[in-house]
């Protein structure tokens, strides 16, 4: 068995620095916080502050794991870093 290293088997797994990855963390909290705001302003939840709370939470992490997906499909699917 010969010893491969990571890079010599996905090339692309070495791609993104660490500021890419910075940078794009922060358009993915952007895009999620805007989202997120727009559902909440959207349905109108008008329940006590901590119940309205717990559910924004929940919509955030939601809309974080959909965009966070979103953006690997594009650097898989197109290979460009993103």
């Amino acid at each position: 068995m010969s010893n491969l290293k990571i890079n010599e088997i996905l090339p692309e797994a070495n791609t993104l620095t660490k500021k890419t990855r910075i940078t794009i963390g922060s358009i993915q909290v952007i895009i999620v916080w805007i989202l997120s705001m727009l559902v909440d302003d959207y349905f109108q939840i008008n329940y006590s502050f901590y119940i309205e709370s717990i559910i924004h939470l929940i919509i955030f992490w939601l809309l974080w794991l959909i965009i966070g997906e979103i953006f690997d499909i594009l650097h898989k699917h197109f290979s460009i870093n993103l």
